[in-house]
């Protein structure tokens, strides 16, 4: 066997652990991680996919009972690491209370997505779910002034755009990225929760029928359950389900809902004519986390063939990570009706980016030649790496 072969072979062992792991932090018991499953682990790789797929938290959660079966240097490095996380969650909780003091103070509404109020609201305090950004909602008519909130308060926007710009950006895209990079922060602000191709739930009914904050620290409205458990299958599904967060954040909050929460999530699902789409991220729960769904919630043809591609993607230490690349072989399985697939396909083609926006600015009537500027910048990078082979 060659060193890469054997490599990926510890890679496969610890990815299969990260598994077992996940499925008994959902279980909340680890009683099936005997000494004998942990005895032949590479623990290195093991921390290292964890931290990839952001569980480190989780992870140790559930292998402390397990702490004297596992090499003290390496549960030293898991029990550290996942410190070091709790801390960095501390410093993103007096930022998002900064953020939204700020835009309360300037009469903008804001919805927190996903982050420490979902840390919060599945895990029960903000240490305990590994995250990597702020994710704030607001309404369209209020993007360029929480744009200019958080330019005020030392945040810097990704790309430098004018005022006709930066319209033209909240025009075609959905979010806009802010950093400080010394403290190697994100913010991503969104005025719409969700590409429209993956959106199972409108933004109007998020707002509309928001809950009370998740704790007295989290101020600011939160999601509803059953807005909760679209929201996140949506947010899996655009990200082509290639970390495993995103399956165990949608099966804790399957765990901590009720019958009435599920059957209503898949109501507005079969309402918007995308039940196929959380369906699928039902399945993956059921089949990669354990969680029990009701049979007749989950009858699907499709997409058995979709979930064991995942699953293969998650457990292969040779999967290639990277932007637009594992949705794109499941959309057949995400996205059931044609014009969804169709959309999708559009916004990745002719919707123009911030890279485009920032070339050129251009008034209002004249937008839609943001198309053209889109598809020359393709046609430019098609003809290099033809060239390049």
């Amino acid at each position: 066997m060659s060193l890469i072969d054997e490599a990926h072979d510890k890679e496969r062992l610890a990815a299969a652990l990260l598994l077992a792991c996940l499925r008994a932090r959902v279980a909340e018991s680890a009683e099936d991680l005997t000494p004998d499953l942990l005895a032949d682990v590479d623990w290195d790789s093991f921390l290292r996919l964890a931290i990839r797929h952001r569980i480190v938290p989780a992870m140790r959660h559930v292998l402390e009972p397990s702490a004297g079966a596992i090499p003290r240097q390496s549960w030293e490095n898991i029990r550290d690491a996942a410190l070091s996380f709790a801390a960095a969650n501390e410093r993103w909780m007096t930022e998002l209370e900064h953020l939204l003091l700020g835009l309360n103070k300037n009469g903008i509404p804001c919805l927190a997505l996903r982050g420490l109020p979902l840390s919060q609201q599945l895990y029960g305090n903000i240490h305990s779910r590994q995250v990597s950004d702020i994710d704030l909602l607001v309404h369209p008519a209020d993007a360029a002034r929480s744009m200019a909130v958080l330019s005020t308060t030392g945040w810097m926007p990704m790309f430098r755009l004018d005022a006709v710009q930066t319209q033209a950006f909240i025009r075609f895209r959905t979010e806009r990225a802010f950093m400080r990079h010394a403290q190697h922060l994100t913010v991503d602000l969104h005025w719409r929760s969700m590409p429209p191709a993956f959106s199972l739930v409108s933004d109007e009914a998020l707002w509309r029928e928001a809950q009370a904050p998740v704790s007295d620290h989290l101020r600011g409205p939160a999601l509803r359950t059953a807005h909760l458990l679209l929201h996140l299958c949506a947010h899996g599904n655009k990200h082509g389900w290639n970390r495993f967060a995103y399956v165990l954040d949608l099966a804790m909050a399957l765990r901590r809902s009720g019958p009435a929460d599920l059957a209503e999530a898949l109501a507005i699902a079969e309402s918007s004519g995308k039940r196929a789409s959380f369906v699928f991220g039902l399945l993956l729960c059921r089949d990669l986390a354990g969680v029990e769904v009701p049979d007749e919630a989950c009858a699907s043809s499709r997409a058995g063939e979709g979930i064991r591609r995942v699953q293969r993607f998650l457990l292969d230490p040779c999967s290639v990570w990277g932007r637009l690349g594992q949705e794109r072989p499941l959309l057949r399985y995400m996205l059931e009706r044609g014009r969804d697939r169709a959309q999708y396909y559009a916004d990745v083609m002719l919707t123009p980016t911030g890279i485009e926006i920032e070339k050129i600015s251009l008034p209002r009537p004249l937008w839609f030649l943001y198309y053209f500027v889109r598809l020359g910048r393709l046609a430019i990078k098609a003809v290099r790496r033809t060239r390049a082979l």
